[in-house]
């Protein structure tokens, strides 16, 4: 094991040379003199070499077939990790031009063929032992000397070369501007040595947030800039949520009195801007807007009001198959705007750190805009973590409402679910099992739960109808879950009359789906 760490941490090697019994050579020379070494045989390789192994050094042939060692040294130039990398560039040529044109495109050396492998050693030693003098200094010239973290000096570098990377790669780049809230207070009561030593606790929990591509900048004061290359909303623990865990989480012997919390901005490119300052200025107008609102995470300068306006609530009939008159509604929701699918309008607010406020939203105004327009009975998504944390929301009287659980959901901590399915049914609330059949197991609830309904995933009715065995089985599984769900089984989805047909075979009383009927506005009587 010891000998393996050892020899990873020998130097590395880059030789790029399109002669293999030349490669072969060098290698045997550079390895016996205490040297790593990977080989690429022309200049494309050569690229994609330097970006999986990180040399050290690169001994680069100026004559190749295709990208020739002048371009293929430019290129490499181009790269921010091979600032400092020595490259030496090796030919027969001798004259003074093509020395002079390697050192113009970049090159640190020049060796002519035949080459003396005792001087190629030396002069490799020569130059990492220069290069990680050059680095270290270089280092400490883009270093933050209280936090460690990357300065603001090397931000106006790093972000032009992010922005021109996404472009190239058309990929979205986020920039977040945190702010420690409280900052001066802590400064004034605790003294600026207790400010400094908070400072940096909060500089490293961001820090250790981050993937290693990630970038993290002391913009100045209290402010950390954070460049997200390759950004995606994700709609559990985003970015931000982290930040704000992290620093929530520092240790408060650290504190005193006070609870550490930061305000976040967040600029995205391309959907806010394409410049490095009109991005920076975005976010630092939405810092404001967060700590102005006390939202604490803000995107872009619009805000991001979680009221009765953000979403607007729809409903998709649910019929009995033999009359087709309707029985009930499940209430939706959409964009107001009509701008946003479903998932982006989620999404939106889960950059935000706002998933949860949304979803009891949408509870909430779901559950109003029925018993406005009169409803008697709704279908309402929810999950259990939802049921858990939000508030108590009385039910109106003259309104089923019937909460819609996945089946994925109710499998999770089933003694814990039927807590708050007791719990929520003690408010006059019914339950269905949403998505049954679409890959999970919800047998054990279903028996100790007895949910009034079950609701029959798409992906199973389409089952049914290519398979006649399996058809027969859930002829069957329907027929005896019927008795845990006293109000009824009803197939989602049915969108064919193929579908709706072999759905009315089966017995089964209630369906739901576009060829029953779509989900729209209603409009008040």
């Amino acid at each position: 094991m010891e000998e393996s760490k050892a020899s990873t941490e020998l130097p590395l090697v880059l030789i790029v040379e399109d002669k293999e019994t030349t490669r072969l050579l060098i290698r045997t020379v550079l390895e016996k003199s205490g040297f790593r070494v990977e080989e690429a045989e022309d200049g494309l390789s050569a690229l994609d070499a330097f970006e999986k192994y990180e040399p050290d050094a690169v001994l680069l042939d100026v004559v190749m077939p295709g990208m020739d060692g002048y371009q293929t040294c430019a290129e490499l130039r181009k790269n921010p990790k091979c600032e400092h990398v020595p490259i030496i560039m090796t030919t027969g040529l001798n004259d003074i031009d093509s020395i002079n044109q390697a050192y113009e495109v970049g090159a640190t050396d020049f060796i002519t063929k035949p080459i003396n492998h005792v001087i190629l050693t030396h002069r490799l030693r020569y130059m990492l032992r220069g290069m990680r003098i050059q680095k270290e200094i270089a280092e400490k010239a883009i270093r933050d000397p209280l936090t460690g973290l990357y300065n603001r000096r090397y931000f106006a570098s790093r972000i032009v070369q992010e922005l021109n990377r996404a472009k190239r790669g058309k990929e979205q780049l986020a920039i977040l501007l945190c702010d420690l809230d409280y900052f001066k207070t802590i400064n004034d009561s605790l003294g600026h040595h207790v400010g400094d030593k908070i400072l940096k606790s909060v500089a490293k929990s961001i820090q250790d947030c981050f993937r290693g591509h990630d970038l993290v900048f002391r913009w100045g004061g209290d402010e950390i800039v954070v460049i997200l290359p390759k950004f995606h909303v994700q709609e559990e623990h985003p970015p931000a949520e982290r930040i704000r865990a992290a620093v929530r989480g520092i240790d408060k012997s650290l504190l005193l009195d006070f609870d550490l919390d930061v305000s976040i901005g967040i600029a995205l490119f391309p959907d806010h801007a394409d410049d490095p300052d009109e991005l920076i200025r975005l976010a630092d107008r939405a810092l404001y807007i967060a700590k102005r609102g006390q939202a604490k995470i803000q995107v872009g300068e619009e805000a991001y009001g979680l009221d009765e306006d953000a979403v607007q609530a729809v409903f998709q009939p649910i019929v009995y198959l033999d009359n087709f008159e309707v029985r009930a509604h499940e209430a939706l929701v959409r964009d107001p705007k009509g701008e946003l699918s479903v998932f982006a309008l989620f999404n939106k607010y889960a950059a935000i750190g706002k998933l949860r406020e949304l979803k009891a939203l949408c509870l909430r105004t779901q559950i109003k805009e029925a018993s406005a327009l009169g409803l008697e009975k709704i279908f309402v998504n929810a999950d259990f973590n939802l049921l858990e944390y939000v508030n108590e929301i009385k039910k109106p009287s003259g309104i089923e409402v019937i909460i819609e659980i996945s089946e994925l959901e109710a499998i999770r901590d089933v003694d814990k679910s039927l807590v708050i399915v007791e719990k929520w049914r003690d408010q006059g609330y019914q339950f269905a099992i949403d998505d049954f059949g679409a890959g999970f197991i919800s047998l054990p609830f279903i028996a100790l739960a007895c949910p009034e309904y079950i609701k029959l995933d798409r992906s199973t009715l389409l089952l049914a109808v290519s398979s006649e065995k399996f058809r027969s089985f859930l002829n069957h599984l329907t027929e005896a879950m019927s008795h845990y769900a006293p109000e009824g089984i009803i197939a989602e989805g049915i969108e064919t009359e193929e579908e709706l047909q072999i759905v009315k075979n089966m017995g089964i009383p209630l369906g739901q789906g576009y060829l029953l009927g779509r989900p729209g506005k209603i409009e008040k009587p």
